[in-house]
């Protein structure tokens, strides 16, 4: 009864102060209410009067200091304006907009590309002029509010009847209406200058969506036809006076260069003329000592003018910023001239030579039509006698490569055949009058040929690059480039070829017209992800993941050489030392880059913990073994029971650690036989190491003489023979002893010290001949075992034993006869 009245007092309590609280709250809000309005209406005294006209004086100094920065934007004024005249000759050269499905696929490209510059040098300076704006309208907002607080401020000390300083208050507002109107006067004139360039704006954006819907249309109508057969007769009326003096008008507008072109991007080629110049230089000067030159690099100095075009084409080609046609296409021409020179010089055979060069006189062919604005009919007309030539001519090289070699079906061989399929595939399309995918397929071949000669062109230069780099006295000089090892070439190589083929990997969709750019290729390809549930990967995660943990791996293969040559190697670290060093430094950077990868895959570290707890719970019941092996890894890491390079012996098999690894250790033995040993068991059993603390090993040569024998004379020949041998150790000292008397012969042992346990086989054998050869010299006998053995007669009263052969008649077989 005590206890229930005890809680019942208890709980009164709580509850009356619950109560008292709530009612004291509710009484306390109306309060608060109501000082609010005070509390924010309030206004400090006089005292403050003159020092916040101060501060509003100084904000004023400093408002009006942003507004004069201002005067800038003449500069973005007069960009605008040049951009809106560059704009005005681009629509004088792109004309005939209502018709711009019939527009040649490279007048389409050019026009974008042009436009595009444009459009985006022009969202720069509108953005900017935005960000003014925005500058200004804080400025506005800011400064409309100071005026509205002096104005309370002098209402509030009016109504308390106070001497109010008039002239400072008429001052500060003065000074305020001043800068809100020349607030004003700015945004009205940036307001209108955004107005005055807002039409070019308009009309950059529809000719782009035009653009853009063209392309998404021809890319659509791929398959339709879109032209007259040749079978057809309309398809030779097309061939007019008016159609050739489109032609002709087309090669004028393309061959003249802007205006502006010489004036803008002239240091370019005068840049690239120096490049050239200098790059050709030295490739005359190594062409005289071809013996310093690395094999893979040789076919690009025996052509010094070509290599030297091709690598600055290939080098400053990016500092163009929207070229014209004509230009770009005599940068191709002159790149593709240079690199199908250097491509012939790499191969020995004058059948494929021939036929590179016919292949880039094609292509080059093609892109001059194409850049100077041939039109359709006449490029159909083009297709119809390029791909009726290319197809049987193709299949013949084919079929007389195979007649040559009948066992041998390999790469030149299959791209013969595919390109006489395409070239047939072509002649029927451009026959039928699909006009626009037969072009799309012979330029994709075409430019699918010259994009793999320049991938194994780029292969070879890189693998000779490489070579020629690691052979370099100052590189072979550094201590981590030898600890690297022989792997050094090979990964740099496989490197520098994931380079190549990834970024040919790039342009291979944009050469079959799949994608504009290759912006556009990597934005589509990174792009796409696939969801489970919440969870989602993209192609883009999954290749982070992997690059993270590749440059991990990367460098903690380097960082493991460094640490070696810098820190390891200088204090002489025993071998065992560093490599396990070595392990947990991989070990910690591949933890740090496995988690960063994870971070990077969007999986939470907090939903990573839960995943690692549900895996932990799985690794009790399945995988202890390999966990065991695990820790067990680390523990010989840690502790070193054995080491790299120790000499054990576990089941009777004596061997060398060549390797420890996470789960299992390699154990060679003698016989270069490779023993897999999981890590748990070195932690577990017994294992003998021979080299756990030092090399040195003891060998116990046992010898038996014969009885008779002089045993002083033995004792010191054993002596003698173990000080003679150059390999034995004086301290500890060589011990010969007597060890008993045995059944054949009086037993002794040789006891001697070595220095290293690798001998220990060799040195046995060298003792034991030397043993031999000084006991023939001093006639004592090693015996052979002996036994004695001793018959006793059997008396003739003895009774035969039950079965004894011997009651058996001499007569009888004694056994199965053969």
């Amino acid at each position: 009864m005590s206890l229930q009245r005890r809680s019942t007092t208890w709980f009164t309590i709580r509850l009356v102060t619950c109560l008292s609280l709530f009612f004291s709250i509710l009484a306390v809000a109306p309060v608060r209410a109501e000082e609010t309005p005070a509390a924010k209406n309030s206004f400090p005294g006089l005292n403050e009067v003159v020092p916040k006209a101060t501060t509003v004086a100084a904000g004023i100094t400093e408002a009006n200091a942003i507004l004069s920065q201002l005067d800038s934007l003449d500069i973005v004024y007069r960009q605008l304006a040049e951009l809106t005249d560059k704009l005005k000759r681009l629509e004088e050269r792109f004309t005939n907009w209502e018709e711009a499905v019939n527009w040649p696929l490279n007048r389409l490209m050019s026009a974008q590309a042009s436009y595009s510059e444009i459009n985006q040098k022009q969202e720069v300076l509108f953005k900017e002029l935005s960000a003014k704006l925005e500058d200004i309208e804080d400025l506005r907002v800011k400064w409309t509010e100071e005026k509205a607080y002096w104005q309370e401020w002098r209402e509030s000390l009016r109504q308390k009847q106070v001497d109010i300083p008039e002239e400072t208050f008429i001052k500060a507002q003065q000074s305020i209406d001043a800068l809100l109107k020349r607030i004003a006067e700015a945004s009205a004139q940036l307001v209108k200058k955004q107005e005055e360039f807002a039409q070019s704006q308009e009309l950059l954006a529809s000719r782009l969506n035009l653009i853009d819907a063209t392309l998404d249309q021809l890319r659509h109508e791929t398959f339709r036809r879109n032209a007259y057969s040749l079978f057809s007769l309309d398809f030779y009326q097309q061939f007019t006076r008016a159609l050739f003096n489109e032609y002709r008008d087309n090669i004028r507008s393309t061959v003249k260069l802007p205006d502006e072109f010489w004036s803008r991007q002239g240091w370019i080629v005068i840049l690239q003329l120096f490049i050239a110049l200098f790059i050709t230089r030295i490739l005359f000067r190594h062409r005289r000592s071809p013996e310093l030159i690395s094999p893979e690099w040789r076919f690009f100095f025996q052509h010094p003018i070509a290599g030297a075009t091709f690598v600055t084409i290939a080098a400053t080609s990016t500092f163009y910023t929207n070229p014209p046609p004509s230009w770009s296409w005599l940068m191709l021409t002159s790149a593709t001239i240079a690199g199908t020179i250097l491509v012939v010089a790499m191969i020995e055979i004058p059948r494929r030579r021939r036929l590179i060069r016919a292949l880039a006189v094609i292509y080059l062919l093609s892109e001059a039509l194409k850049v100077s604005g041939l039109p359709t009919p006449a490029y159909q007309l083009y297709e119809v006698i390029l791909c009726a030539v290319a197809a049987p001519m193709c299949f013949w090289l084919a079929q007389n490569r195979r007649r040559q070699q009948p066992d041998r079906f390999g790469f030149y061989v299959v791209s013969l055949y595919l390109i006489s399929l395409f070239a047939l595939i072509g002649l029927v399309t451009a026959l039928l009058g699909f006009s626009t995918l037969s072009i799309q397929l012979v330029d994709a071949v075409l430019g699918t040929i010259i994009l793999l000669f320049m991938v194994r062109m780029s292969i070879h230069l890189a693998d000779g690059g490489i070579n020629e780099l690691l052979y370099l006295n100052w590189v072979q000089e550094r201590t981590f480039i030898r600890l690297l090892g022989v792997s050094t070439a090979e990964r740099m190589k496989t490197l520098a070829r994931i380079f190549i083929l990834a970024n040919a990997g790039l342009f291979l969709p944009v050469v079959w017209n799949l994608y504009n750019s290759v912006d556009e290729v990597m934005a589509g390809i990174l792009g796409l992800k696939y969801t489970i549930g919440e969870f989602s990967i993209s192609v883009y995660m999954v290749v982070m993941v992997a690059l993270v943990i590749y440059l991990t791996n990367l460098v903690s293969w380097i960082l493991q050489a460094l640490a070696d040559a810098h820190y390891m190697s200088p204090r002489k670290m025993d071998f065992g030392v560093k490599t396990a060093m070595k392990r947990l430094l991989h070990y910690a950077l591949f933890s740090v880059g496995f988690f960063i990868a994870v971070s990077m895959a969007g999986l939470e570290l907090q939903k990573f913990a839960i995943i690692a707890g549900a895996l932990g719970v799985g690794i009790g019941f399945g995988l202890q073994n390999i966990v065991n092996n695990f820790v067990s890894g680390l523990i010989l890491l840690f502790e070193r029971p054995v080491k790299v390079g120790d000499t054990i012996n576990i089941d009777d098999q004596w061997g060398t650690i060549t390797r420890i690894g996470l789960r299992s250790t390699i154990f060679e033995t003698l016989d270069r036989a490779e023993i897999i040993v999981p890590n748990s068991e070195l932690i577990s059993q017994k294992v003998i190491n021979w080299t756990f603390t030092t090399h040195i090993s003891r060998i116990v040569l046992k010898v038996g003489v014969a009885y008779g024998s002089p045993l002083g004379k033995v004792l010191g020949i054993l002596m003698r023979v173990a000080q003679e041998h150059p390999d034995i150790l004086n301290d500890p000292e060589s011990s010969a002893i007597f060890t008993g008397f045995g059944d054949s012969s009086i037993d002794f042992e040789l006891r001697v010290w070595v220095s290293d346990i690798n001998k220990r086989l060799r040195i046995k054998s060298e003792l034991g001949l030397a043993i031999d050869s000084a006991f023939r010299e001093e006639n004592i006998t090693i015996p052979f075992p002996q036994r004695d053995l001793h018959l006793r007669s059997i008396e003739s009263k003895l009774e035969p034993l039950p079965g004894d052969l011997s009651e058996k008649s001499p007569s009888e077989p004694q056994g199965p006869t053969e």
